[in-house]
C-alpha cells in the first residue's frame, strides 16, 4: 500500500509518515502541489493525503489538477483541513470546490484517526 503525502509543513509530513511506515506503508513526500501533482502522476500511489493550504496553489485546486488528469483521476484523496472552526458557509464552500473528494480529516492529524479513514476511503473504492 502506498500513500503519498502533499504537505508544505515538513513537521507534519515527517510526523505523518512515521506513522504510516509503522503500519507498513510505503510513503511518498511532496511539500507543494506541483510536486504533489508530479509524484501522484509517477508513483501512482493507492491513496493521496492533501493539504488544504498549500501556498502557490491551494490543495482545493491541486484536488481539481489530479482528479482531471487521465493518468491520476482513479486515485482516492483525502483533503486535511488546517482548521478546527470553519463555519457552514465555509463548508459549503469547500464541498464546492471539493466535488468528487473522497473524504476530508481535520487538523491536526492523528494517526487512528488517519488510518480509520483511509480504509474507510480504501474500502469504498
Amino acid at each position: 500500500m502506498k500513500i503519498l503525502i502533499v504537505d508544505d509543513n515538513r513537521q507534519t509530513v515527517e510526523e505523518v509518515a512515521s506513522v504510516f511506515k509503522k503500519m507498513g506503508y510505503k510513503v511518498v513526500k511532496a511539500y507543494s502541489s506541483r510536486e504533489g501533482i508530479e509524484k501522484a502522476k509517477r508513483e501512482q500511489p493507492n491513496i493521496i493525503l492533501l493539504d488544504s493550504t498549500l501556498p502557490e496553489v491551494d490543495g482545493y485546486h491541486t484536488f481539481r489538477i489530479i482528479r482531471d488528469a487521465p493518468e491520476t483521476s482513479h486515485i482516492p484523496i483525502i483533503l486535511a483541513i488546517g482548521t478546527d472552526v470553519i463555519t457552514d458557509e465555509q463548508m459549503g464552500e469547500i464541498y464546492e470546490l471539493t466535488e468528487g473528494i473522497d473524504g476530508y480529516v481535520r487538523k491536526p492529524l492523528s494517526g487512528e484517526r488517519l488510518k480509520a479513514k483511509i480504509e474507510e476511503v480504501l474500502r469504498k473504492k
